[in-house]
């Protein structure tokens, strides 16, 4: 569809900076609003490896799989206008288990899907990863990815710039802009609650708080593979030798934005299992951030009225669906056809009218 719009987007995360950048690039005029308050993406470890997820809902794994292959389209477009991809690194994932036979499990689910991947011994993972102390098997994944939140959102609100975007650090009432734009664009995590009450509607839309820790530098050389042991903690090396590890999950509907010491402990105490010393190790830095889940852990994007269009729900799995998720809000805008089912995505399901 030819036509152009004059499009708002509120909530700057994963789907808002994408969003922001291809509805822009192609030549629509785009307006982000984020508060950056409750950012999920920002303090975000991301590790791009669905393929051997154990979690069997399909319309998510549809979300995840294709978000996944879209980074690459999405990098090419910005190597083409001379920006930076570094916020994506395929430097391989090793999954760690106990159980052969699991691994072999994971291992045909892959194959299923086309993704190769290799068994290890704990040996072997200690000559890929020198610091590692446990008993795990492993999964070598070549192709298992990671993305850096914070630089994720920085590098597409870079590339929205070089179009016809702006940018406003402020909280918005949805009812102040809605004459002013031809659509708008509710992926504001949390904050979604506030923007849907404000037009009317309840929404089945819950807060899980999220940390994870940064190391200072091991001074041991990894090869920045990221182990992903079974549990909350995933364990990605940086380039100065530091490891980030996390990131928790806290379902917490206050919105509590004050770290809790006793979790970032256990985080510590859970990656010395496997990293040699992590726990004599001083932490650098510190993150949280606030995730979003509904009721029956199902992701929702697409059309409210026939204005505002609103996704969420992605919970700890936000930068594997999210791509997709703004490509799929790009094609309502455009009337282009999707190739999967948005109706296993409405977001009417989880509306209802509020009391008043």
């Amino acid at each position: 569809m030819d036509k152009k719009y004059n499009i708002a987007i509120i909530g700057g995360g994963v789907v808002g900076s994408i969003c922001s950048f291809i509805l822009a690039e192609n030549k629509h005029q785009v307006t982000l609003y984020d508060d950056e308050i409750y950012s999920a993406t920002k303090a975000a470890l991301g590790i791009i490896c669905p393929w051997f997820s154990q979690r069997r809902n399909k319309p998510w794994l549809k979300l995840v799989l294709k978000g996944s292959e879209f980074y690459y389209d999405l990098n090419k477009m910005l190597k083409e206008l001379g920006i930076d991809t570094s916020y994506f690194r395929e430097n391989g994932t090793i999954i760690l288990r106990k159980e052969k036979e699991t691994l072999l499990k994971l291992q045909k689910q892959g194959n299923d899907l086309g993704i190769q991947s290799t068994l290890l011994t704990p040996n072997q993972i200690k000559k890929i990863f020198p610091s590692f102390i446990g008993d795990e098997n492993g999964l070598l994944v070549k192709s298992g990815s990671s993305v850096d939140g914070l630089k994720m959102i920085e590098t597409f609100k870079q590339a929205a710039f070089k179009f016809n975007f702006r940018y406003f650090k402020k909280t918005i009432n949805i009812n102040d802009i809605l004459s002013d734009y031809d659509y708008i664009i509710c992926c504001a995590g949390i904050g979604n609650k506030k923007i849907l009450e404000d037009l009317g509607f309840d929404i089945d839309l819950r807060a899980s708080k999220g940390q994870l820790i940064i190391s200072e530098p091991l001074n041991v050389k990894e090869n920045l593979i990221t182990l992903m042991p079974k549990g909350e903690i995933d364990i990605m090396p940086n380039l100065d030798t530091s490891l980030t590890v996390g990131a928790s999950h806290q379902n917490d509907d206050n919105f509590n934005l004050e770290f809790d010491e006793n979790i970032l402990n256990k985080i510590k105490k859970d990656a010395s299992i496997y990293i040699q010393d992590f726990d004599k190790i001083e932490i650098k830095e510190k993150k949280l951030g606030i995730r979003t889940y509904t009721s029956d852990y199902g992701v929702f994007v697409g059309k409210i009225n026939e204005k505002v269009i609103a996704a969420g729900g992605l919970s700890s799995s936000g930068l594997s669906s999210g791509p997709y998720i703004a490509k799929i809000i790009k094609d309502i805008i455009e009337e282009n056809p999707s190739d999967i089912d948005l109706s296993l995505y409405d977001p009417k399901k989880y509306l209802k009218n509020k009391e008043k």
